[in-house]
């Protein structure tokens, strides 16, 4: 049953596709006040915003269309969508553009595949003729023959496909021996390793392509901007480049001021107000990090290392991994603000919350929680789900109200000592704070005078509560690396996910235009009887093994809507009974029905889903290395020289953030600054034409610890700092 009518459904669509018709007037309103000031001709349109253009076109024609014609007819908008995901998405471009880049090394790979098979299944047609039990069944022509070893590709016929044969003469194993070791284990491997090669040279590429195409744009902004500064005469003043803390004496402050005007001489340079104009306008751009304007001080003052009030070339080109370093005033508690005699008065009790001892006593009675969870659910581990067992007891109600309050209480201190902001920067406390709420919630439903009273809701919460332990494995070393490696890799993993995810829908689309409707349970139909013969209809699951509509068939899995089909084509991504789902479209329609699943195998199974493979092998590979090193570091895995060289994960406080290297910010206050959003290519050094390096996210972080006066760590929501790093021999 749909869940809107027809026109319904047309006017939810025109609404959601507003955003995206708003998006294309904001991307080509440039152009459109260009050619209203100079004509047609000065008109110059990116090949996003055409082919945008052209996807919302052909949308819009559509929607015209389908308004006009029945429900269930045939539609271009699944497509459409599809499209508008290569727009937006531009690691999807970049996946796909990889993949086709190397089409012919995979079409080698596959025709030598087919000819294998082909060879096999001739071969297998001739040996099992149609006198031989396995013949008869599996080998009776050709066509049948390639199809039953194509299935054993993904072993799901084995071994039943060789039992017969096998049953008459053991050596008839050596056919299906030698197909398996060539096909399964060799060919098939020697796939996910082109695949995997493929990826890695082809994400190497990208990366070098990528860097190489952000130095040059660097130097064509920073000569654009320097040319429009004269070059400064012999006897230019510059401000005194003494950094902050210094004693000023006459001597030394005159060395520096000369330093400093023979470095701005006859030499290229961008002066603040350039570079505050600069930041201004890139704020403009949603693409880009937003940099809020009482920001603009600080990352100057960070970029001005050598304290002579301009950015230079080698200064100016660290702007790239500082736009992606998160700089954000220190969290002050609200209640420090509205209410500062209360936040006086309880300054023993926020330091017994932020203690660390009171994370052990949390932890304590998370742990005393686990417990009762499992007395009060044992029956159901026992396999009693009778009445009583589904009828929540006094005993039971109390102590989940118990727990809860005391959990309750326990966000509420946190949130009150550390303030919201503060709190909220923490995923744990994030996992914590939405723990509670339900637990809190489900008991308000539960106890509200109205007609809804079913146990099971509280049962549910009572499962979710103990999953707050999870907080406690962290606290394990090994647990906490292998959680880091583990979101590290599904954050790089994105592109290739979606990618298949896409390739997935449009199989569905397509399905669902050509066999929708054709699984069905009408007694009156062909299609029905037809199923019945078929493992499909008359597979069995039910708790009794009894044929009913309740529980036989996989019915529900199927091509008449595009969410049984996305269960579908996952279901033959897994492997299992793929075969089975197939062999039910051959049943209502045609043999040729085993073409539209071969091919998802092929492109989706063999190619795309060994390119999430590869970007899996290659994340995780990558981030074990750094976290080896770390670990093996006998600094304690907290220098900069320990950490591989990589900055990402630190985050450096600056106490007064009123001078930063020796460069005045005009902000007051205390603010950290967070290397937490680097990725490889900020983590990496750009090299330039003369073999200099031209800038990397180390250089920021070299200066920012010389301008704090706290170690760097991580000063997140749980403690004052995370974690120290280790200099000189001793521990900050």
């Amino acid at each position: 049953m749909a869940w809107l009518d027809h026109t319904s459904a047309l006017v939810l669509e025109c609404v959601l596709m507003l955003p995206f018709w708003f998006d294309w007037f904001l991307t080509l309103w440039p152009c459109f006040r260009n050619v209203a000031k100079r004509g047609c001709r000065s008109m110059k349109i990116s090949w996003k915003a055409t082919f945008l253009s052209l996807v919302l076109l052909a949308s819009l024609v559509d929607l015209l269309v389908a308004s006009n014609m029945p429900p269930g007819a045939v539609r271009m908008s699944p497509y459409i969508r599809i499209l508008m995901v290569f727009v937006y998405v531009g690691g999807v471009r970049e996946e796909l553009a990889g993949i086709l880049g190397h089409v012919d090394k995979f079409v080698v790979l596959a025709l030598l595949a087919m000819l294998f098979i082909v060879a096999f299944g001739f071969f297998g047609t001739v040996i099992f003729e149609n006198s031989h039990p396995s013949g008869r069944r599996y080998f009776p022509d050709l066509g049948e023959s390639l199809w039953q070893l194509q299935i054993l590709l993904t072993t799901n016929n084995w071994p039943d496909l060789s039992m017969a044969a096998y049953n008459d003469n053991r050596w008839y194993f050596i056919y299906f021996f030698l197909y398996l070791v060539v096909g399964l284990f060799i060919l098939l491997n020697v796939l996910t390793a082109l695949v995997f090669n493929v990826y890695i040279d082809d994400n190497s590429s990208r990366k070098s392509e990528r860097r190489q195409h952000k130095l040059q744009s660097m130097e064509r902004a920073f000569e654009t901007l320097a040319a429009q500064n004269e070059s400064l005469p012999p006897n230019h003043v510059v401000d005194s480049p003494i950094k902050d803390g210094s004693q000023g004496e006459k001597h030394d402050a005159e060395e520096a001021l000369e330093d400093a005007t023979k470095r701005r001489r006859g030499e290229a340079y961008v002066s603040k107000d350039q570079f505050f104009t600069l930041m201004r306008n890139l704020n403009r751009f949603l693409v880009i990090p937003y940099v809020p304007p009482p920001i603009h001080g600080i990352v100057f003052a960070i970029l001005d290392d050598n304290g002579s009030n301009v950015l230079e070339r080698g200064e100016f080109y660290m702007i790239m991994p500082i736009m992606k370093v998160r700089i954000s005033k220190e969290a002050e508690s609200a209640f420090e603000y509205w209410t500062p005699g209360l936040w006086r008065r309880t300054e023993l009790l926020r330091r017994v919350v932020l203690d660390p001892n009171f994370e052990n006593v949390v932890d304590l009675i998370l742990a005393v929680n686990a417990i009762v969870v499992v007395v009060e659910l044992w029956p159901y581990l026992e396999g009693d789900t009778d009445e009583t067992a589904n009828t929540s007891k006094t005993w039971e109600i109390v102590v989940d109200i118990f727990f809860s309050i005391v959990f309750t209480c326990e966000t509420t201190l946190k949130i009150f000592a550390m303030g919201l902001r503060r709190y909220w920067r923490d995923f744990w406390n994030k996992f914590d704070l939405l723990i509670t709420c339900l637990c809190v919630t489900s008991i308000a439903i539960i106890f509200d005078p109205n007609d809804f009273n079913d146990p099971r809701l509280l049962r549910y919460i009572v499962l979710v509560r103990p999953l707050r332990l999870l907080r406690f494995l962290s606290r394990f070393k090994s647990v906490r690396q292998l959680s880091e490696i583990l979101v590290a890799v599904f954050g790089y993993t994105r592109g290739p996910f979606l990618l298949l995810s896409i390739v997935t829908l449009a199989f569905v689309a397509f399905g669902v235009d050509i066999y929708g409707g054709l699984i069905n349970l009408d007694p009156a139909r062909d299609e029905y009887a037809a199923l019945l013969d078929t493992a499909y209809g008359t597979a069995t699951y039910g708790p009794d093994k009894e044929y009913d509509r309740e529980h036989f068939g996989y019915y529900t899995i199927n091509l008449n809507d595009y969410a049984g089909g996305v269960v579908l084509l996952f279901s033959c991504l897994v492997g299992n009974n793929w075969d089975t789902f197939v062999d039910a479209f051959v049943a209502v329609t045609s043999k040729n029905a085993r073409l539209f699943f071969i091919v998802y195998w092929i492109i989706g199974t063999l190619l795309v889903f060994n390119v999430v493979i590869s970007s899996v092998v290659d994340r995780f590979t990558t981030e074990f290395s750094r976290v080896k090193t770390v670990d093996e570091s006998p600094a304690g895995g907290g220098s900069l020289e320990a950490r591989g060289g990589s900055v990402r994960g630190i985050e450096i406080r600056l106490d007064n953030a009123a001078t930063v290297t020796g460069t005045s910010t005009g902000v007051q206050g205390s603010y950290v600054i967070s290397f937490d959003d680097l990725d490889d290519d900020d983590d990496a050094v750009l090299w330039g034409a003369d073999g200099v390096p031209m800038y990397n996210a180390r250089t920021v972080y070299g200066s920012l610890v010389q301008a704090s006066s706290y170690p760097p760590g991580n000063y997140g929501a749980t403690a004052e700092e995370r974690f120290h790093v280790q200099k000189g021999g001793s521990t900050l």
